[in-house]
């Protein structure tokens, strides 16, 4: 594979230190009682989760979750490792995703999905969906707390084409965990892809621009997750020295680009093996830092990530007092279509349309199954003398297909007696008007 992918050999992660602290206290008063079998109960819906939420109460402090931090932390780096995985196979050249981003649009999606669906989605997330909201919700508060220089921002909004019902226990459940605000619109419209743009635009401080060309006309949902960071290299070493060097590929060809070194020799988190070199930069906030893995035996940088655990290899850094560090300047934006690559990782049904159970986003029940029509993310990275800003936008789209309706015995209702009618707001549960009729001859 590599040797027909002409790409950067170094490979880039911005890994982030997720301090054991929460931002949330309190017990909901509405406790969900989960069971220990869930994710083997294939017939397992969010209508339980619903009789048992009670939103009224709203401003009620939300429960921790009874996942631990550190086990939030290990379910989303396995999510992470698995799905960039399967997108260093695509071959794409400098690729780079949030996988995070994902997981959140994954976990709002949760809370509209049912049986198999979720079963799923549980699967590959981890845990209970319900759990999950609970985690990320605490989680979102920690990344948050930043310090030094840091801004971190994650952001989430769902919109809705304004002729389809969305379940209000959906909007709420999505705005009390994620903080999504809901929008309703003619989603097609040049005006609200616009908006939608803008959105986008905003949450990522511009790095992001015209994430959508065109909605499906037939779309009747989009959820939406951002994630920003914007931080600065730690003074001693800021701002970096800039200066042109070349790369060599790893087919060996030589290309000129920009570098930036640390300059003087100074002490660093490192590692140099035989087989790799690998560096933890940090940010002036001391907890998120710039994590690079050099393979130097000559093993593609895509090989080399299959067969190790990153991860076990940051656990190995050690101190070393005189070290300098030479990287390559960055500026590179990605867009990828995640649907194949979730289905190879096992989320299979959600995008088939025969297969698909999304029937808790709907308030009324449907002739036509809902299902991902995609899911997919940009993400932007910027690192330069200064520090590093990133960006990410990942959106699912959720469409109707119509489905064909199983044989059944035909039944014909003919009223010819005397009937009783309403005419009724099934929306807001209210009669209009309400007759009899005896006799139409009359």
């Amino acid at each position: 594979m590599c040797k027909s992918v002409k790409t950067v050999a170094v490979f880039l992660v911005v890994l982030v230190i997720m301090w054991q602290s929460s931002a949330c206290s309190g017990k909901y008063s509405g406790e969900l009682q989960t069971s220990n079998g869930l994710l083997h109960d294939y017939n397992y819906n969010v209508a339980a989760y619903y009789e048992l939420e009670d939103f009224s109460q709203a401003q009620t402090p939300i429960e921790h979750s009874s996942i631990s931090t550190r086990a939030m932390s290990r379910s989303v780096n396995g999510f992470s490792r698995e799905l960039f995985q399967h997108v260093l196979a695509a071959g794409d050249q400098n690729p780079v995703i949030s996988s995070l981003s994902v997981y959140y649009v994954l976990s709002m999606i949760s809370f509209g999905a049912q049986n198999n669906t979720l079963y799923e989605l549980e699967q590959i997330l981890g845990h209970d969906f319900y759990q999950i909201a609970l985690a990320l919700y605490t989680l979102t508060n920690n990344l948050a707390n930043t310090r030094g220089s840091t801004s971190l921002n994650l952001a989430g909004s769902v919109w809705v084409a304004d002729d389809f019902a969305i379940n209000p226990n959906f909007v709420n459940a999505v705005d009390r965990y994620f903080g999504s605000s809901v929008y309703s619109r003619t989603l097609y419209d040049e005006a609200t892809i616009t908006e939608i743009n803008d959105w986008v635009y905003y949450q990522t401080e511009g790095l992001i621009e015209e994430f959508l060309d065109s909605v499906d006309s037939d779309a009747v949902i989009l959820l939406l997750n951002t994630l920003y960071l914007n931080t600065s290299w730690r003074s001693n070493f800021n701002p970096m020295t800039e200066s042109k060097d070349m790369f060599r590929t790893y087919d060996g060809t030589q290309v000129e680009s920009a570098f930036l070194s640390t300059g003087d020799f100074l002490g660093m988190n490192i590692a140099v093996t035989d087989y790799y070199e690998a560096v933890f930069l940090p940010y002036d906030d001391w907890r998120l830092g710039f994590f690079m893995v050099r393979p130097t035996d000559g093993t593609c940088v895509r090989d080399f990530y299959l067969h190790n655990n990153l991860l076990d290899i940051f656990d190995s850094l050690e101190f070393y007092s005189t070290t300098k560090v030479k990287m390559p300047a960055l500026d590179k934006e990605f867009d990828i279509d995640l649907a194949d690559l979730l289905e190879e990782i096992g989320l299979v049904g959600i995008f088939d349309g025969n297969l698909a159970d999304l029937s808790a986003l709907a308030k009324f029940a449907m002739e036509d199954n809902l299902f991902l029509s995609q899911l997919r993310q940009t993400a932007r990275i910027i690192v330069n003398k200064y520090g590093t800003e990133a960006a990410a936008v990942t959106v699912a789209e959720v469409v109707p297909q119509s489905m064909p309706l199983p044989p059944a015995d035909p039944i014909t209702l003919i009223f010819n007696t005397p009937f009783i009618y309403f005419i009724y707001d099934r929306e807001l549960n209210i009669i209009l008007f309400a007759g009899v009729v005896d006799d139409p001859s009359l």
